[in-house]
C-alpha cells in the first residue's frame, strides 16, 4: 500500500517573523489551524485572543496565522496582542491561493491525515471550538 502523500497546498516555503524557515510540508501528520487575516482588519484583535486561547489548550495541534502583509504590521500587531502561535506573511497571498482563500479572515484545518478544510469568516468561539474537536477526533 503506497504511502499517503503531502497535500499539494503545503508545498510551499516561508518564514516566520523571526526569521525562521517553515515549510508547509512539516504541517502533515499533525493537526493544523491555518489563520489567514490581516492586521488592518476590525475584527483581527478577538479573532486572535480567540486563537491564542484555542492554541493554549490544544498544543498537539499546530497553530500558524498567515497575514497578506509586510513582517512589521505584524510585528507591530503582535505586540499588541502577544500571539504566542506562529506568525508567517503572504503579501502576495501565494499560499492562500493555494487553499482557495480569497478573503479574509478566513481559516484552513488540516487533519493529521491531510484531510483539508476552511471556514471563509471570523469564527465565533463555538464555531472554533467545533472545529477543533473535529481535528482532534480525526
Amino acid at each position: 500500500m503506497a504511502e499517503p502523500s503531502v497535500p499539494w497546498q503545503l508545498d510551499f516555503t516561508a518564514r516566520t517573523l523571526d526569521g525562521t524557515p517553515l515549510a508547509g510540508a512539516s504541517l502533515y501528520g499533525k493537526p493544523a489551524v491555518l489563520w489567514f487575516w490581516a492586521p488592518q482588519q476590525p475584527e483581527a484583535g478577538q479573532q486572535a485572543a480567540l486563537l491564542q486561547a484555542a492554541a493554549a489548550r490544544n498544543s498537539d495541534i499546530a497553530f500558524v496565522g498567515i497575514a497578506r502583509t509586510r513582517p512589521r504590521p505584524v510585528t507591530e500587531f503582535d505586540g499588541q496582542h502577544q500571539m504566542a502561535f506562529t506568525q508567517i506573511v503572504d503579501p502576495d497571498a501565494a499560499i492562500a491561493m493555494r487553499f482557495g482563500i480569497t478573503t479574509r479572515p478566513a481559516y484552513v484545518f488540516i487533519t493529521a491525515h491531510g484531510q483539508i478544510t476552511t471556514a471563509k469568516k471570523p469564527l465565533s468561539q463555538h464555531d472554533l471550538r467545533t472545529h477543533l474537536e473535529r481535528l482532534a477526533n480525526d
